[in-house]
């Protein structure tokens, strides 16, 4: 059992020893299901990422979704690996697994929560625009991203 890619390939014979450089590679991991396959804009969630050829003997892959990188990854077996999310925005992001210089991907397979918009303050304004409303709600996110607020189908001058 092992992982890694382009691995030299020795042969020995009565003492003398011949050596292939970079011959040899195991299976790159395959990602075949995330679940949960949601979470919160704030991360510190818990999913399993299910496939194969994660490796052997905790071999301490790495999984990014989207372009960020789990906070913590914990190698369960060959086919298990638990992550917990960091903190993002987005939908339909690819779960990205690496081990030992391999990697497999499986796209749309995680997305955080939408914004949850519980109520706006004030709830009126005048036609002509100008008035500073405060929205509350849920998964928000934890810094800016790309931002549009709409009343109706206006959309907001400033976020």
């Amino acid at each position: 059992p092992g992982s890694g890619t382009n691995l030299n390939v020795t042969v020995g014979i009565d003492g003398q020893y011949g050596v292939g450089i970079g011959l040899f590679s195991y299976k790159a991991p395959v990602v075949l299901f995330v679940s949960p396959n949601f979470g919160n804009t704030t991360g510190s969630d818990t999913i399993t990422i299910r496939g194969t050829n994660f490796g052997v003997e905790d071999p301490s892959p790495s999984v990014t979704i989207g372009q960020t990188s789990c906070q913590t990854v914990n190698w369960l077996s060959d086919s298990s690996l638990d992550c917990t999310v960091a903190q993002g925005a987005g939908y339909a992001l690819t779960v990205q697994v690496v081990n030992r210089g391999q990697s497999g991907s499986r796209p749309n397979s995680f997305s955080y929560k939408a914004p949850v918009v519980v109520r706006i303050s004030p709830s009126s304004g005048d036609t002509f625009g100008g008035t500073n409303t405060t929205i509350t709600g849920s998964n928000f996110g934890t810094q800016e991203y790309s931002l549009q607020n709409k009343i109706g189908t206006q959309v907001c001058k400033s976020s």
